[in-house]
């Protein structure tokens, strides 16, 4: 007899199930370093309350982003697809011993574009990694109420910090799934 299965219910253990395994697999080490090099010259002025609530959005920060990238690893499936950088102007020029599969035409730089082929073994990156990113900081901006304990400033460096943590953290998490 068969068995009904309930999407939602399967995708969420799923991503319990990819938590779990971020918790073990997660560097807890180099939070230490993050706090070293960027937190503490940073809020060397700060009152303490201040400097614990960004550690901790720094923190939640870096470890969603790791467990992000590699939700969506796995959704992106074990394919390895090598990057292939090549001039716009050379699109249609075929390299001798490269199979072409996908072209993927660059929004940020515009001299380059994206060749992916089935050949040599490279990761690529998703395309809405930095979208994923960003709905991560927005989520935690507002939840830990950055505008209301920062001044406008220190705010605008916290996004900044943020935004680059998790675009490291993201692709360590990419990385690391298997």
């Amino acid at each position: 007899m068969a068995q009904i299965l309930y999407w939602d219910d399967w995708q969420i253990r799923r991503n319990e199930q990819i938590r779990i395994k971020a918790l073990y697999l997660f560097p807890w080490s180099q939070l230490e370093k993050i706090k070293q090099d960027f937190i503490d010259p940073f809020t060397n002025y700060w009152s303490a309350t201040r400097k614990i609530m960004l550690l901790e959005l720094v923190y939640r920060i870096v470890y969603e982003a790791y467990v992000a990238g590699m939700i969506e690893r796995k959704k992106a499936g074990k394919t390895r697809y090598p990057v292939i950088f090549k001039p716009a102007g050379q699109a249609g020029r075929k390299n001798k011993g490269s199979t072409a599969g996908i072209r993927i035409e660059s929004t940020s730089c515009p001299y380059f574009q994206l060749i992916l082929s089935k050949a040599a073994p490279l990761d690529i990156m998703i395309r809405n990694r930095e979208k994923i990113c960003q709905q991560l900081i927005d989520q935690l901006v507002q939840e830990f109420s950055v505008f209301r304990w920062l001044d406008e400033w220190n705010v605008e460096s916290v996004i900044i910090l943020l935004q680059e943590l998790s675009r490291t953290w993201f692709q360590k998490g990419w990385a690391e799934y298997n």
